[in-house]
């Protein structure tokens, strides 16, 4: 899927695409409108794809086939490991 190695804009650290299981996770959430970004805006579109960061356990989107890389995108995926609200 990732042609391209890409970088968090925080950390410097390689991003890896998210797997299944993730990915079935983040959009149960964002039906259930759980999911915000670091502005705070709500996100109400499903993702075919996402960029994680593991060691800060944040997610990046990728919209028409470009990575939004910048930190106040960031969306946190700690909702999805402890089983609370993404809010």
């Amino acid at each position: 899927m990732l042609r391209n190695q890409y970088y968090c804009p925080s950390s410097r650290s390689v991003l890896t695409g998210a797997d299944d299981a993730l990915m079935t996770a983040f959009n149960l959430a964002v039906v259930n409108r759980e999911v915000h970004n670091s502005s705070g805006e709500l996100i109400t579109d499903q993702q075919q794809a996402l960029l994680i960061e593991q060691q800060q356990n944040i997610a990046f989107l990728i919209t028409g086939g470009i990575p939004q890389l910048l930190p106040q995108l960031a969306i946190s995926l700690a909702g999805l490991v402890d089983g609370k609200s993404f809010e």
